[in-house]
């Protein structure tokens, strides 16, 4: 049968509404809503990430005590993975927040990293790392409305080439692969890149399970 992406109208990063960004997550089969472009970035990382099975937003707050007063606090994104569990606040740069969020973090930091769903932190060095994240956000957003159809023959016609061979040729006659669903492909880890090199026509397209730095 003939089908297509969950998200199959998905194909940006989301639209904007009056404080929210709307990000296509195919992990969760949902879109996702995220209070900055940040956050939707962030969201490119975790679909990347194999050991992520699911992640949250939009979380119920937490109440954490400053100086004896109690106070509400909402982390970013609960995210699961298939061996632990944790909150993350997601941030441009904790080193330039107020004194007040500051405290804030520090407390709820303390407090769930004495539970079993501990709270890390993400900035924008750690986000957006180069050529990295740029080759994951360009694939992950150019590779929706894949049917099963086109992408099932992109992978055996990977299978059954003899790897690397360049992008260009890959997408070129005779072979003219689709590709939006050799962006998923590679997205999904089937053949890998140097992800840390600009992705171009003549990027060269390897057989591994493990995309290469």
């Amino acid at each position: 049968m003939r089908t297509t992406d969950p998200l199959l109208s998905a194909t940006r990063i989301g639209r904007f509404g009056k404080h929210s960004i709307y990000f296509p997550s195919r992990k969760n089969i949902i879109q996702l809503t995220c209070n900055s472009v940040l956050e939707a970035d962030y969201c490119i990382n975790l679909e990347h990430d194999e050991t992520v099975v699911k992640y949250t937003t939009c979380l119920d707050p937490i109440k954490v005590a400053i100086a004896d007063k109690e106070y509400s606090y909402t982390p970013d994104f609960l995210v699961d993975t298939r061996e632990e569990q944790f909150y993350v606040e997601v941030k441009p740069d904790f080193k330039n927040i107020n004194n007040r969020l500051k405290e804030k973090l520090e407390a709820a930091k303390r407090l769930l990293d004495q539970t079993a769903t501990p709270l890390r932190f993400a900035d924008v060095l750690g986000i957006r790392r180069g050529f990295i994240f740029l080759n994951k956000k360009f694939l992950y957003l150019n590779s929706f409305n894949v049917t099963s159809d086109e992408y099932e023959h992109c992978l055996g016609t990977l299978e059954s080439l003899k790897l690397p061979l360049s992008l260009n040729t890959l997408i070129s006659a005779p072979l003219n692969l689709s590709q939006r669903a050799l962006y998923k492909a590679i997205f999904e880890n089937k053949v890998s890149i140097h992800l840390n090199k600009q992705f171009r026509l003549d990027t060269l397209i390897y057989r591994s399970q493990c995309h290469m730095s």
